[in-house]
């Protein structure tokens, strides 16, 4: 992960397509020790008890620990309002965006954490993941507008004004959040189905809830739950089954029926545009491992014959994190 600086040398990220300038992190962070990748159970979300030790914080809420130099982070930059509840412990995950080792990481409802060893005892030995760049590639630069009320970055070509601009700079500015990579404009949360008008930066997503009392009518979007959904770490499905993640069977009864199968044979048909569409990303594939997001067909939606419940899929995506 590279750093970011106002006006520093800078990267350019092949992936944005050479429109996007991450540059060396700018202000001063934590310098703590280290975190210690903690064992979590079967999955990174599995809830540990309180281990009732001096200096680590325990989250009744979502049965999750803090320590060591995330929760100086945390505690620096925002903490709950900024970030959410962590959602899983410390451990090691591999860098999506390189061929490196695999490092410490944690997740939290708003955020990724994550621990550069090389970076020990500097300012940047911990950063949060670049999820905004992840979730929506950088849009095309604006020109200056030379707008009083807001800033442009001639690095990516975009404006930050309004409730966003006072958010940013009274929660870490460029360190914490990276630069714009957008101007404002609505969109669908996929994580709770409801539209804000948002803003995406290198590292999070603004979200403007008119409906609070400032300083709460900015929030960060939900990208660290989004991200661990996506990558299966919450298990098989969801209580109410708004996502589903196993492995895709294909069968010749009835004439050919695609099943995804999520544990202990337990089996839905796909169904809807958003599984035609993963049919022609390639996600149809028999053994490959996804994540689907949609609900049960309901009684006035299409059954089809095959033997299982039919599961209507919004949209799907690859599941990396599942084992072969």
């Amino acid at each position: 992960m590279q750093k970011l600086t106002h006006s520093g040398p800078r990267l350019l990220l092949a992936a944005l397509l050479s429109l996007l300038v991450v540059a060396p992190l700018a202000g001063t962070g934590p310098t703590f020790a280290a975190p210690a990748a903690q064992t979590s159970g079967a999955l990174p979300t599995s809830p540990v008890p309180d281990p009732h030790q001096a200096g680590v914080r325990w989250f009744a809420a979502t049965g999750h620990t803090l320590r060591g130099t995330f929760l100086k982070y945390w505690e620096q930059y925002g903490g709950l309002a900024q970030f959410g509840y962590p959602i899983t412990e410390e451990f090691n995950e591999s860098d999506p965006q390189s061929e490196k080792p695999a490092f410490v990481v944690q997740y939290f409802e708003r955020a990724r954490f994550e621990h550069h060893p090389e970076l020990t005892g500097t300012d940047q030995e911990v950063q949060l993941g670049l999820l905004g760049v992840q979730f929506h590639k950088p849009d095309p630069p604006v020109p200056d507008l030379g707008n009083m009320n807001a800033e442009y970055f001639p690095e990516t070509g975009h404006h930050l004004g309004g409730p966003f601009r006072d958010y940013w700079h009274a929660h870490g500015g460029l360190y914490v959040n990276g630069y714009p990579i957008t101007e404002m404009f609505e969109e669908l949360n996929p994580v709770d189905g409801k539209k804000y008008l948002v803003q995406y930066f290198q590292r999070a997503r603004y979200e403007l809830h008119p409906e609070n009392q400032p300083p709460y009518d900015v929030l960060l979007g939900l990208l660290g739950t989004r991200l661990a959904l996506e990558k299966g770490y919450f298990g098989s499905h969801a209580d109410d089954n708004s996502w589903i993640s196993g492995k895709v069977m294909i069968t010749r009864i009835q004439g050919g029926c695609v099943f995804i199968n999520y544990g202990d044979n337990n089996m839905v048909q796909p169904i809807g545009d958003g599984w035609t569409a993963a049919e022609s990303a390639g996600l149809a594939k028999e053994g490959q491992s996804v994540v689907v997001f949609g609900h049960m067909a309901g009684p006035n939606e299409p059954r089809p014959m095959c033997p299982a419940q039919a599961y209507v899929v919004e949209r799907a995506v690859a599941n990396t994190n599942a084992s072969p």
